[in-house]
């Protein structure tokens, strides 16, 4: 429909089409001045963007420290754990110890309990 041209027109529809505003092509200067336009208002300022790669840099050297502090950390505790001697947290003096219930119970019941755990 819109790009067939084998219907016929109404003076009317003519007259119309015809009082339609033209646009004339632009010229190759438009996209300079524009461009000339938005640096002076310092949108592209090479200042900024220096300014924008360094915040970025900044960023992501923090995010390699945090990670880098994060490992070293768990390696620490992770290797402390495995040499350290173990630390009491209970008072000095002695401190008698219950036994516990499955102590006190029958090797029968215990294997019976076992059983439906």
């Amino acid at each position: 429909m819109f790009n067939n041209e084998d219907f016929d027109l109404t003076e009317n529809e003519r007259a119309a089409f015809a009082a339609l505003p033209r646009e004339r092509a632009t010229g190759d200067l438009l996209e300079e001045r524009v461009v000339r336009q938005l640096r002076s208002n310092g949108y592209f300022s090479s200042r900024d963007s220096r300014r924008r790669i360094a915040g970025w840099a900044l960023r992501a050297a923090a995010a390699v420290f945090l990670f880098a502090a994060g490992a070293l950390t768990e390696r620490m505790l992770s290797s402390r754990g495995e040499n350290a001697a173990p630390v009491s947290i209970a008072p000095s003096r002695a401190i008698e110890t219950k036994p516990s219930p499955v102590q006190r119970t029958d090797p029968t019941k215990v294997a019976q309990l076992e059983q439906w755990i």
